[in-house]
């Protein structure tokens, strides 16, 4: 489904017009439009995440089932694609408004928060008046800390699984700018559509081994049938998303760095690292700032696994619980039974 949520301001400056934004809903909106929870998607992957399928790091749907935290009988969930993102939302590749070339290398850069803003418009459109929860994983679960920060009396808890509170100095822009440079087809970023479709495979299967996909798959099949599979991800995911997008995306995370505003946020925090991630290893010291700034309402789960950045959904059995226990303690919608 998609919905236009008008013109964005930014915070870099300027405005962007005509913004839509793709999304999946899941449960009923009840009368008083406060049973809702918002789940923030990763960088590279989109609001298909809450279907069986629909992820290739690792589907959220069983939390949706009927007895689990998110049960879609009792909240009305929504996931929307980040603006600026490949999978439907007004992004890079999309045209300009009133004209068939794409945005591309013009495309204005983005902050968490401009993203985090076109989430609320939808909502808003959507009917939702309140978030019971705002979580999600990775990039995801920055956008979640955001939402604390950003719209404080609009969320009731918060869950950055598989995340951070700065991005990870090993997936900076410039990199991934150089990368781009040294394939031919590059242009300076005017390249033609398509053209670049090797060159983002193999950034994707670099990226899918540093999750921890390449053990993920051995464990299921054969390390031939595992390596083909791994090539099948990375061929598929590379006919969608576009470079561009990437470089946004990436560099809108390089700008988040929320340590020194923890104290902001007022609601109560699920912060669910993982023993074997690459991406955000947890961190003593994150950990130190962020029980300095949230004291009780930080609740620090870690995840003792092999599946590194992919855990969020392998592993739900082990943060499951914690989650219900967070909705339990913060429920403020009447009529919702945990």
């Amino acid at each position: 489904m998609h919905l236009s949520v008008g013109s964005l301001p930014l915070t870099g400056g300027g405005v962007l017009p005509e913004v839509t934004l793709a999304y999946a809903s899941y449960g009923t909106l009840n009368a008083r439009g406060d049973n809702a929870v918002l789940v923030t998607h990763g960088l590279t992957s989109g609001h298909g995440m809450l279907e069986a399928a629909g992820a290739t790091e690792g589907s959220w749907a069983d939390l949706l089932r009927p007895g689990r935290a998110l049960d879609a009988g009792r909240y009305f969930v929504v996931c929307s694609n980040v603006v600026g993102s490949s999978f439907g939302s007004t992004g890079p590749a999309s045209p300009r408004p009133g004209g068939r070339t794409p945005w591309g290398a013009d495309f204005p850069a983005l902050s968490v928060s401009d993203m985090v803003l076109a989430q609320r418009r939808l909502l808003e459109r959507l009917g939702v008046r309140h978030l019971q929860l705002v979580i999600g994983p990775s990039f995801g679960g920055m956008q979640a800390l955001q939402w604390a920060l950003d719209h404080p009396d609009r969320v009731s808890a918060v869950a950055s699984v598989v995340s951070g509170i700065h991005w990870p100095r090993t997936h900076g822009s410039a990199a991934l700018l150089r990368n781009f440079e040294a394939d031919p087809n590059w242009q300076g970023g005017r390249y033609p559509i398509g053209s670049m479709r090797a060159c983002m495979r193999r950034l994707r299967l670099e990226t899918l081994r540093s999750y921890g996909m390449e053990r993920v798959l051995q464990d299921r099949m054969g390390a031939a049938d595992a390596a083909a599979r791994l090539d099948e991800a990375a061929a598929r995911w590379a006919q969608v998303f576009d470079p561009h997008s990437l470089l946004r995306l990436q560099s809108a995370g390089e700008r988040f760095e929320v340590a020194g505003q923890l104290e902001r946020i007022r609601c109560p925090v699920l912060f669910v690292p993982a023993s074997s991630d690459r991406v955000f290893p947890p961190d003593p010291e994150v950990r130190s700032t962020m029980h300095r700034a949230l004291g009780e309402r930080l609740v620090w789960r870690e995840l003792q696994t092999p599946y590194g950045h992919l855990a969020s959904g392998l592993e739900i059995a082990q943060w499951e619980p914690e989650l219900r226990q967070l909705l339990r303690q913060t429920l403020t919608s009447e009529g919702i039974h945990s």
